[in-house]
């Protein structure tokens, strides 16, 4: 395709060229202008001569070949009383198949058995906390009342309705040891 737009712009162009030039009148009209035409469509039919080999393609022959004569030497297959084609006998040894070496088949070695896991110990249940006795209550310790420290003249008027049990108890004196020291042995040097 490409060739073809190249040959239709070769051979086209210049024709389109001189028709543009002698439309537009460059050069005037005259005799030379005849010879520029003239020496124009003369190149243009060597340029086409030149293009025209290039531009046609010519298909190269397919050749097929073909073999003559007869095939000379020994058949491949040979006959069955093992004779060329010229009755000759094959000289030579048949080859003989080598025996694939049969496959031993190592012996799998037995597996080892696993050792036998050793059960956990069973779980020891915890003893059950023993509840804490509940405290009894420290009864509060009574508070002995303040001694009365009111004298007795100042309730001169109400003596009759003095009780002389609510007196306040008297401290008993209590007797302190006493201690007698010994005296110690003189020791002398």
């Amino acid at each position: 395709m490409r060739r073809f737009l190249y040959l239709s712009i070769t051979v086209l162009a210049p024709f389109l060229i001189s028709a543009l030039c002698c439309g537009l009148g460059w050069p005037t009209r005259s005799e030379p202008q005849r010879v520029v035409v003239k020496g124009l469509l003369d190149d243009i039919v060597n340029d086409v001569l030149l293009v025209t080999p290039f531009a046609t393609l010519t298909p190269t022959p397919t050749l097929t070949p073909t073999l003559s004569g007869q095939s000379q030497g020994a058949s491949v297959g040979g006959n069955s009383d093992d004779r060329d084609d010229n009755g000759e006998p094959i000289v030579g040894q048949k080859p003989v198949a080598i025996p694939l070496p049969t496959a031993t088949a190592s012996p799998v070695p037995s597996p080892t058995p696993l050792p036998t896991a050793t059960p956990l110990p069973t779980f020891t249940p915890l003893p059950t906390a023993t509840l804490l006795p509940t405290s009894t209550p420290i009864p509060p310790t009574p508070t002995p009342p303040p001694p009365d420290t009111s004298n007795d003249d100042d309730d001169d008027d109400n003596d009759n309705n003095d009780n002389d049990n609510n007196s306040p108890p008297t401290a008993t004196s209590t007797a302190t040891p006493t201690f007698t020291p010994t005296p110690l042995p003189a020791v002398s040097f």
